[in-house]
Parts: C-alpha cells; sequence; structure tokens
C-alpha cells in the first residue's frame, strides 16, 4: 500500500462517531487501534478585537517557527524515545508517523487503553486523584525528562495526560509532544539558559500536582 492509498483509507475510516479530541490546532479520532490526529487546516484568532481566519500552517509558523505541528511532534517524540528506559516505555505513547495527503497532516499514533479495553480519561476529566503510586511515577517522568533536557511543556496541561489501568494501579500516559523547547516562550528570555528551562519545566509540573493531587 502507497501512502496515497494509506492516507486515503486513514481519511475515509473517521468521523465524528469515533472523534475523541478537539483541539485548537488538531481534530483526533480513534477509528481502531491507532488514534490519528488531523492537522485543521484553519484557525481562528483574536486580531485587534476582531476574530480572524488563518491556515494553521501560517499561525504555527508565526507564533512557534513551526510549519507542521505533526512533523514537530514526530521529531520531538523521536528525541524522547532515544533516551526512554523500557521501564518508562508505558509512560509515553507512541507517535508512529505523520504523513501528509492532498493537504492533509495526519499524524499515527498508538492507541492506549486500560487493561480491560476501555478508554482511559484524561487527568483534566479524571479530576483530583488521590494514589500515591501515580503521583511517584509522574515525579520519575519529571526526573527523566529534565534529567535529559526534553523541556516537554506539554505535560502540565491536563488534557495531555491520560489516567491509565495498568496491571491493576494507576499510571500516567503522555501522548502530546508538540511544545518541547524555548521557541515556544520566545519573549521568555530566561529560556536561553537550561536553567531558566528546568524552573519553568518544575513549575508546570508542580502546578499539576497541587490542581490535581490529593495527599494519602
Amino acid at each position: 500500500m502507497n501512502i496515497a492509498e494509506k492516507a486515503q483509507r486513514i481519511l475515509d475510516s473517521v468521523s465524528s462517531a469515533n472523534q475523541i479530541m478537539d483541539s485548537k490546532l488538531r481534530t483526533s479520532y480513534a477509528p481502531g487501534d491507532e488514534v490519528v490526529k488531523i492537522l485543521k487546516d484553519k484557525v481562528t484568532v483574536e486580531y485587534n478585537g476582531m476574530q480572524v481566519e488563518c491556515s494553521t500552517s501560517l499561525y504555527t509558523l508565526l507564533k512557534y517557527g513551526i510549519i507542521d505541528v505533526n512533523d514537530e511532534e514526530l521529531r520531538n517524540y523521536g528525541r524522547i524515545e532515544e533516551k526512554l528506559p523500557e521501564d518508562l516505555r508505558k509512560h509515553f505513547a507512541l507517535i508512529k508517523e505523520a504523513i501528509h495527503y492532498n493537504g492533509k497532516s495526519i499524524s499515527i499514533a498508538e492507541r492506549v487503553l486500560n487493561d480491560d479495553g476501555s478508554e482511559p480519561k484524561r487527568l483534566e476529566e479524571y479530576g483530583p486523584l488521590k494514589n500515591d503510586y501515580f503521583w511517584k511515577r509522574f515525579k520519575v517522568i519529571e526526573d527523566f525528562l529534565i534529567e535529559n533536557s526534553l523541556f516537554l511543556y506539554d505535560i502540565s496541561n491536563p488534557r495531555n495526560m491520560l489516567v491509565k489501568n495498568h496491571n491493576g494501579r494507576l499510571i500516567p500516559v503522555l501522548f502530546d509532544y508538540k511544545m518541547m523547547g524555548a521557541k515556544f516562550f520566545p519573549l521568555q528570555l530566561d529560556l536561553l539558559f537550561i536553567a531558566g528551562r528546568i524552573n519553568k519545566m518544575t513549575r508546570r509540573m508542580q502546578r499539576v500536582r497541587d490542581t490535581y493531587r490529593i495527599a494519602d
């Protein structure tokens, strides 16, 4: 099967019935055992008090210096995977590939499921969590990312973390890797230095704990 055939098969398989997430830049679907993230053609932004529609690629290029979010995410996941020890793989959903066809940017990722085959909830949906093991694993993820200078700022968004039942225990699973590095915050000059990046990452992780952790 060539790229065009594969892409068309994927596009034919997605619909509102299997849509699982809608964000500013992408719409995500789960038509089978994979997650399909399709970059939106246009986004609506506010400019001088007015709502203006522009192409998604132009928006991300002007704001972040990135033409295609799916390509960026695949590169970022590759950087993580290079350093990822085996015992942490269960905490990072695999990004398999990003393909382009007929003006569409399509990302294909692993579909994360609970032990019983059900859909795990995002931390945002799950709400405050009293589970010491979950938060210990959260700290392990934080330490791994910081020790390897993988400043993944998506981690502080509770929409981007799943609460998965794995071998009878709840664990955090990340699945969004768009925002890695200082380029997403060009006006924050402290991020030019490693200490500033670590501080920002640490503050963001602590914000998640402060909001969602219930102490045992």
